[in-house]
């Protein structure tokens, strides 16, 4: 089983007559993987399904799986002079290890699918035990999302945004909390993926932005909020965020908008044009988990970005990984040289914070400076030991011989941390 990914997009944003030359070129790029002696057929819209006659091996189906991907990886010509990107998901499975029936067949393949199109899409997954079991929670979970929205069990968590040099907090991220009446805190890790593939995601978005500006009167300083990809997209985006604003009467200047790399690469143009539109209204846009994604020293250049975000897994390798420290301090120099602030999120110890300090980090976010909390338990002061360090570290990193003291602790500088 073969769909097409965000097939909807290039409908909506270049034409059907565009969804139609990606269809016969996804057909094309189809037959000519699969070949002469199985079967491609085109089961309605963007789905495609394969019936490989002589494929007995689990390896074999994931080969084809691979092979189709990289086919499909090229651009697509769609007329005038330009070209889309565009991706599938794929589900195999085998008779009669999986299933001795056609339609038993065609419903692991399905459950196979689904799970290639959880794992973030452009992926073939392959039927294996378990897998259905796996598929009914996420069902329920999904009911109960709708649910949720009906009955307002969405909670909005503030974690502190601190200023490197003044160890004073002057933003919050808001994070999305959802307690079940009868399973208590579903992790975001669980519910947000279910809300994506659902489409939910949408509303679940929306209401955080309107929550995020009503949240505004009792917070000093900024708010940051998250944008999920598929709220990006969405046609209505730029829109509604105007009739927020206007509703609300919330400061612009005050929120900031987390975008991902994934929602670079799916559109370039309109991505652009969305985010030019947001800086006009007055948001402050920022890319989050910089230095994860392929291409985004090149974005830096391209797109109208206010801060950027370092990858909390830097962070975490600080002590760990040696190349770490040198990526860490690129991405800083490189943001600053740009005019952009540059804050480490997943700051967990003290080391972390005054490395960071030291390297001209802007800001500084993570559980050593405070955790998410509800508004009315939010961190209003960092720790006051850890503000003093923060405040008296020198404007220049010192040789590695001479290491400054705060407080009656000895700094180390995190260089050959393997020593």
């Amino acid at each position: 089983m073969v769909d097409l990914d965000r097939f909807k997009d290039i409908n909506d944003i270049h034409g059907h007559q565009a969804g139609d030359a990606v269809i016969r070129e996804t057909a094309a790029r189809l037959a000519a993987e699969a070949g002469a002696d199985n079967i491609v057929a085109r089961l309605g819209g963007d789905e495609f399904a394969v019936i490989i006659a002589h494929t007995s091996d689990i390896d074999e189906l994931q080969g084809f799986g691979d092979r189709l991907l990289a086919a499909m990886a090229y651009p697509i010509d769609i007329g005038h002079g330009e070209q889309v990107n565009i991706s599938v998901s794929i589900g195999g499975a085998l008779c009669p290890e999986n299933a001795g029936d056609v339609d038993a067949l065609i419903g692991c393949a399905d459950v196979a699918l689904y799970h290639a199109k959880n794992a973030g899409r452009n992926a073939c997954r392959t039927f294996k035990p378990g897998m259905n079991e796996l598929i009914e929670k996420r069902r329920a979970l999904e009911v109960d999302l709708e649910i949720a929205l009906q009955r307002g069990e969405f909670e909005l968590y503030l974690q502190p945004r601190v200023e490197a040099e003044s160890a004073i907090i002057i933003g919050y991220e808001a994070l999305l909390r959802w307690v079940h009446p009868k399973r208590g805190m579903i992790s975001p890790g669980d519910f947000i993926p279910v809300a994506e593939a659902s489409g939910k995601i949408i509303r679940l978005g929306a209401w955080v932005l309107a929550e995020a500006c009503r949240l505004l009167d009792d917070i000093d300083g900024h708010i940051s909020v998250n944008v999920s990809p598929l709220q990006f997209r969405h046609a209505d985006f730029v829109a509604d965020l105007a009739d927020l604003l206007k509703s609300t009467g919330a400061d612009p200047h005050r929120i900031e908008l987390e975008i991902t790399e994934s929602v670079l690469i799916e559109d370039d143009k309109r991505a652009v044009q969305i985010l030019n539109d947001l800086k006009r209204m007055g948001f402050h846009i920022a890319l989050d988990d910089f230095g994860t994604g392929y291409s985004s020293l090149s974005y830096l250049s391209r797109y109208p970005f206010d801060t950027i975000k370092i990858d909390r897994s830097f962070v975490n390798n600080l002590n760990l990984v040696d190349n770490a420290q040198i990526i860490v301090r690129t991405i800083i120099d490189l943001g600053t040289g740009l005019g952009m602030k540059v804050v480490a999120e997943g700051v967990e110890t003290t080391e972390q914070a005054l490395f960071l300090a030291h390297a001209g980090c802007d800001e500084l976010q993570g559980y050593l400076l405070g955790k998410p909390r509800k508004l009315g338990e939010i961190t209003r002061e960092i720790d006051p030991a850890i503000a003093t360090q923060l405040r008296n570290v020198p404007k220049k990193l010192p040789e590695i011989q001479d290491y400054p003291t705060f407080e009656g602790e000895t700094y180390q500088p995190l260089l050959h941390s393997h020593a």
